[in-house]
Protein backbone atom coordinates (compact mmCIF):
# COMPACT_ATOMS: atom_id res chain seq x y z
CA UNK A 1 0.00 0.00 0.00
CA UNK A 2 2.44 2.60 1.05
CA UNK A 3 4.43 1.66 -2.74
CA UNK A 4 1.15 2.40 -4.13
CA UNK A 5 0.57 5.83 -2.11
CA UNK A 6 4.32 6.78 -3.15
CA UNK A 7 3.79 6.42 -6.89
CA UNK A 8 0.59 7.24 -7.07
CA UNK A 9 -0.13 9.94 -4.30
CA UNK A 10 -2.53 10.37 -1.48
CA UNK A 11 -5.01 12.70 -3.01
CA UNK A 12 -6.16 10.08 -5.67
CA UNK A 13 -6.25 6.69 -3.35
CA UNK A 14 -10.04 6.98 -3.46
CA UNK A 15 -9.75 6.56 -6.79
CA UNK A 16 -8.06 2.74 -6.75
CA UNK A 17 -11.06 0.31 -6.11
CA UNK A 18 -8.84 -2.56 -4.69
CA UNK A 19 -7.06 -0.28 -2.03
CA UNK A 20 -10.44 1.16 -0.83
CA UNK A 21 -11.82 -1.69 -0.44
CA UNK A 22 -8.62 -3.34 1.44
CA UNK A 23 -8.39 -0.01 3.97
CA UNK A 24 -12.88 -1.19 4.45
CA UNK A 25 -11.40 -4.60 5.62
CA UNK A 26 -8.97 -3.21 8.12
CA UNK A 27 -11.58 -0.30 9.59
CA UNK A 28 -13.71 -3.09 10.23
CA UNK A 29 -11.06 -5.48 12.09
CA UNK A 30 -9.96 -2.40 13.98
CA UNK A 31 -13.64 -2.09 15.26
CA UNK A 32 -13.93 -5.34 16.11
CA UNK A 33 -10.50 -5.65 18.35
CA UNK A 34 -11.94 -2.20 19.69
CA UNK A 35 -15.49 -3.66 20.64
CA UNK A 36 -13.44 -6.28 22.29
CA UNK A 37 -11.14 -4.09 24.33
CA UNK A 38 -14.27 -1.99 25.05
CA UNK A 39 -16.22 -5.25 26.79
CA UNK A 40 -12.46 -6.37 28.22
CA UNK A 41 -12.23 -2.65 30.17
CA UNK A 42 -15.76 -2.90 31.37
CA UNK A 43 -15.09 -6.68 32.51
CA UNK A 44 -11.70 -5.74 34.49
CA UNK A 45 -12.78 -2.89 36.45
CA UNK A 46 -9.70 -1.14 35.11
CA UNK A 47 -8.10 1.49 35.12
CA UNK A 48 -6.29 -1.25 32.64
CA UNK A 49 -6.71 -4.07 30.64
CA UNK A 50 -6.61 -6.31 33.37
CA UNK A 51 -7.38 -3.92 36.09
CA UNK A 52 -4.86 -2.23 38.23
CA UNK A 53 -1.72 -3.74 37.17
CA UNK A 54 -0.72 -1.89 33.58
CA UNK A 55 0.82 -5.11 31.47
CA UNK A 56 2.38 -5.62 28.51
CA UNK A 57 -0.90 -5.39 26.86
CA UNK A 58 -1.11 -2.18 27.73
CA UNK A 59 1.99 -1.31 25.96
CA UNK A 60 0.07 -2.61 22.96
CA UNK A 61 -2.37 -0.91 22.27
CA UNK A 62 -0.45 2.46 23.24
CA UNK A 63 1.03 1.68 20.31
CA UNK A 64 -2.23 1.23 18.29
CA UNK A 65 -3.77 4.04 19.80
CA UNK A 66 -0.80 6.09 18.69
CA UNK A 67 -0.67 4.71 15.10
CA UNK A 68 -4.33 5.82 14.82
CA UNK A 69 -3.45 9.31 15.92
CA UNK A 70 -0.35 9.17 13.25
CA UNK A 71 -2.57 8.31 10.61
CA UNK A 72 -5.14 11.24 11.37
CA UNK A 73 -8.72 8.46 12.53
CA UNK A 74 -8.80 8.63 16.69
CA UNK A 75 -11.73 10.64 15.76
CA UNK A 76 -13.15 7.46 13.43
CA UNK A 77 -12.90 4.99 16.25
CA UNK A 78 -13.35 6.95 19.80
CA UNK A 79 -14.98 10.14 20.76
CA UNK A 80 -18.61 10.88 20.06
CA UNK A 81 -20.09 8.88 22.97
CA UNK A 82 -18.46 6.01 20.71
CA UNK A 83 -16.64 3.46 22.79
CA UNK A 84 -16.36 5.59 25.81
CA UNK A 85 -14.42 3.01 28.07
CA UNK A 86 -11.54 2.58 25.32
CA UNK A 87 -11.70 6.82 25.14
CA UNK A 88 -11.15 6.96 28.52
CA UNK A 89 -8.56 4.44 28.50
CA UNK A 90 -6.64 5.84 25.55
CA UNK A 91 -6.52 9.35 27.52
CA UNK A 92 -5.01 7.74 30.37
CA UNK A 93 -2.15 5.76 28.67
CA UNK A 94 -1.43 9.18 27.08
CA UNK A 95 -1.06 10.78 30.51
CA UNK A 96 1.48 8.10 31.61
CA UNK A 97 5.03 10.11 31.94
CA UNK A 98 6.45 6.88 30.22
CA UNK A 99 3.88 7.89 26.95
CA UNK A 100 5.40 11.45 27.12
CA UNK A 101 9.24 10.54 27.71
CA UNK A 102 9.28 8.24 24.73
CA UNK A 103 6.44 9.68 22.06
CA UNK A 104 5.21 13.25 23.08
CA UNK A 105 9.03 13.89 23.85
CA UNK A 106 10.48 12.77 21.16
CA UNK A 107 8.48 14.47 17.82
CA UNK A 108 9.09 12.92 14.67
CA UNK A 109 9.31 15.78 12.06
CA UNK A 110 8.46 13.01 9.37
CA UNK A 111 5.13 11.97 11.58
CA UNK A 112 4.22 15.41 12.27
CA UNK A 113 4.25 15.92 8.08
CA UNK A 114 2.35 12.97 7.30
CA UNK A 115 -0.34 13.45 9.53
CA UNK A 116 -0.23 17.19 8.76
CA UNK A 117 -0.27 16.04 4.91
CA UNK A 118 -3.07 13.58 5.49
CA UNK A 119 -5.19 16.02 7.19
CA UNK A 120 -5.09 18.89 4.43
CA UNK A 121 -5.83 15.93 1.97
CA UNK A 122 -8.77 14.27 3.52
CA UNK A 123 -10.30 18.47 4.15
CA UNK A 124 -9.57 18.79 0.56
CA UNK A 125 -10.99 15.58 -0.78
CA UNK A 126 -14.67 14.57 0.59
CA UNK A 127 -13.96 11.40 -1.37
CA UNK A 128 -10.48 10.68 -0.44
CA UNK A 129 -11.72 11.04 3.50
CA UNK A 130 -14.87 8.18 2.93
CA UNK A 131 -12.43 6.30 1.32
CA UNK A 132 -10.35 6.40 4.93
CA UNK A 133 -12.75 7.03 6.92
CA UNK A 134 -15.88 5.12 5.60
CA UNK A 135 -19.35 6.38 6.27
CA UNK A 136 -19.31 6.35 9.89
CA UNK A 137 -18.68 10.04 10.12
Amino acid sequence: MFLVLKRRGLERLHTLEPMVRLIAVGRRFVNLHLDALEKQLGESGGPWIVGEPFTLADVSWMVIFERLRQVDSERVFLGRGLRPLCTDYWERLKRRRSYAEAITGFPHPLIDHGVRRLQEAKAASAALREALEGASL
